[in-house]
């Protein structure tokens, strides 16, 4: 994720954290290593720091593997990064996930169309985005579109993972090892039913774009429901999906359904009231 964001990215957060490193230390594992005793990045360093710029910001979530769009305000962008970091920092686990836009995007449109077109999925919108919810509800490849996808395109992916070739494996076998390591143990994505009535229409681009389906806020309302109802997960948003709204969405959904909140309660905490009511 670090080697993702950046070398100047991680330079500008060891200086502005004052940590000694020499010429020859690896800065990721440097700064990775601070960042276990500290958390994640700072609330200092998330508002009037490093991540203060949104193009960084933005960066670091598409490391991450967050989705976001282009209509996700900056605050909503601090917020993200918060939010994941209170869900996975605290008792320092790695991400479960195994596979991340950042990593299809590195493998390429035309091997990504591919993917699609073997799952009999129509491109259209955020392509990455669409590829990785699929594999997310299938635990990676199958074994079969491994067969199909050929070595070159299988080395290709493999690079983009990190993985070096192993003399006498086949990238094939390379790849099902790391999948039985990595996406077995990947979380299942619950979702909640909402009625979409609550929510205002660029709100519903929102979660429209996570999905991969291109939508406007210019378009009608009841075309956007519409486009919602007939994507995949319908109006059932996951955890993710719902952590794109604003706040004030989220507090919508829940007095739609006659559940109580406070004004203190951030938004990971009213998705999860969500999960246990819902």
């Amino acid at each position: 994720i670090l080697q993702c964001w950046g070398d100047k990215s991680v330079l500008e957060t060891i200086r502005g954290r004052e940590i000694e490193f020499s010429a020859g230390d690896n800065i990721f594992e440097v700064l990775l290593n601070d960042l276990k005793n500290t958390g994640g990045f700072t609330d200092k360093e998330i508002r009037g720091s490093v991540l203060e710029s949104e193009k960084r910001r933005r960066q670091l979530l598409s490391c991450i593997g967050i989705p976001f769009g282009p209509n996700t305000t900056y605050d909503e962008l601090g917020q993200l990064i918060l939010d994941y970091q209170k869900n996975n920092c605290g008792s320092i686990q790695p991400v479960t996930e195994c596979y991340s836009v950042e990593i299809l995007q590195c493998w390429g449109d035309a091997n990504v169309q591919q993917a699609l077109k073997m799952r009999g999925i129509q491109p259209s919108g955020n392509i990455f985005q669409l590829l990785l919810n699929s594999l997310r509800e299938t635990k990676g490849f199958t074994p079969a579109e491994m067969k199909e996808l050929n070595d070159k395109r299988l080395d290709a992916l493999l690079k983009c993972l990190g993985i070096n070739a192993v003399a006498g494996v086949a990238p094939m076998e390379l790849l099902i090892q790391y999948q039985s390591k990595n996406c077995q143990a990947s979380v299942s994505n619950p979702a909640v039913a909402i009625d979409v009535k609550v929510l205002p229409a660029s709100e519903i681009v929102k979660v429209l774009e996570t999905r991969g389906v291109l939508a406007s806020a210019t378009d009608t309302k009841e075309n956007l429901e519409k486009a919602l109802a007939s994507s995949a997960g319908g109006n059932e948003l996951t955890e993710t999906e719902l952590l794109v709204l604003t706040r004030d969405s989220l507090t919508n959904i829940l007095n739609n359904k006659n559940i109580v909140t406070s004004a203190s309660e951030n938004k990971t905490q009213l998705v999860k009231k969500l999960f246990t009511r819902g």
